[in-house]
């Protein structure tokens, strides 16, 4: 169980350092300041899945789930 715990936060930290470098990478090519990027595609990256799972649910007649409730 601390193994996993462990592991999980490494691939957490991994992710992160994963997700910050190819931020600063998009920036350059685009010739923009990383923070703002950063500050833009970080909610954007957080809320899809839950936006998609909604809509997912909605479809299938499951509005509550959608809903939250």
């Amino acid at each position: 169980m601390i193994g996993q715990t462990v592991l999980s936060v490494l691939l957490i930290i991994a992710g992160a350092r994963l997700f910050i470098s190819q931020i600063i990478s998009i920036a350059e090519q685009l010739h923009a300041n990383a923070t703002v990027l950063a500050l833009v595609i970080a909610p954007v990256a957080t809320e899809l899945p839950e936006t998609l799972n909604s809509v997912l649910w909605v479809r299938q007649g499951k509005d509550t789930l959608a809903l939250g409730t």
